[in-house]
């Protein structure tokens, strides 16, 4: 059996980030490392204070404590059991702390309450707000956010779904958003990455879909292409693409 995310390790392996490369391929790159071998932890991230940053979002690199603890679980995971054990794993606002200290390192990190990222993100200079009455489009890149939730945009795929990298119950993971009857085209996505690189999650989780609320309940961060450039093409690749590229995979 693979180990979850063992073609990922390898890329990273064989392409080291370093502090010179800020680009948008190296943002998505980071916020790929932790899925499928961390739970949703309630506070997840936070110090002990709950104010903000706690140690493994001050850190560069994934914490061993998250994958040893996805290890202990089984899909009868109840994240209501495990609140504030704030090593263990990462919550929504936990995980892009997390992602954003990795990518661009400061002395207090960038915990904060979901419901604060957008603004506070266009606040420090790195892009544009949007309302979410104001969003036309969702590409790579972008942070979605809401009084109770914060998450990362993958791209829209062709019937209109958009492909959602997040920290939410059981834990971080790829999901797509999903209308109707019909399985949507980035729900069909997650899970054949999911089951492709990460077969230890698939044998206990298997939902990958998120209701359309995802589409119209989140206001937007949108990266400026000076302050965070996109030399790879990211911006205008469909989400297929991204990962295709993202797991170094060819053709």
């Amino acid at each position: 059996m693979k180990r979850p995310g063992l073609a990922l390790l390898l890329v990273l392996f064989l392409c080291p980030l370093n502090a010179n490369d800020v680009t948008l391929k190296k943002f998505l790159t980071i916020a790929i490392q932790p899925v499928g071998r961390t739970m949703y932890v309630w506070v997840g991230g936070w110090n002990e204070a709950d104010t903000g940053a706690g140690a493994e979002a001050l850190t560069i690199g994934i914490s061993p404590n998250w994958e040893a603890f996805f290890d202990k679980q089984n899909r009868d995971y109840d994240f209501e059991k495990t609140r504030y054990m704030i090593h263990s794993g990462l919550d929504c606002s936990g995980y892009l702390g997390w992602a954003l200290f990795n990518l661009i390192p400061n002395r207090n990190g960038y915990v904060m309450k979901s419901g604060l990222f957008t603004k506070t993100l266009a606040g420090f200079g790195w892009g544009q707000w949007y309302s979410r009455n104001d969003i036309r489009t969702r590409i790579p890149g972008d942070i979605m956010g809401s009084e109770g939730h914060v998450w990362i945009s993958l791209g829209t795929c062709r019937d209109g779904s958009v492909l959602i990298l997040q920290s939410s119950p059981p834990g971080v993971s790829l999901y797509g958003t999903q209308g109707g009857a019909r399985k949507s085209d980035a729900v069909a996505l997650a899970e054949l990455y999911m089951g492709r690189y990460f077969t230890s999650w698939v044998m206990k989780f298997s939902k990958y879909y998120r209701d359309q609320s995802y589409l119209s309940d989140f206001d937007m961060f949108r990266w400026d292409e000076n302050f965070l450039p996109d030399p790879d093409g990211y911006r205008t690749m469909d989400p297929a693409s991204i990962l295709k590229d993202l797991f170094g995979e060819k053709g």
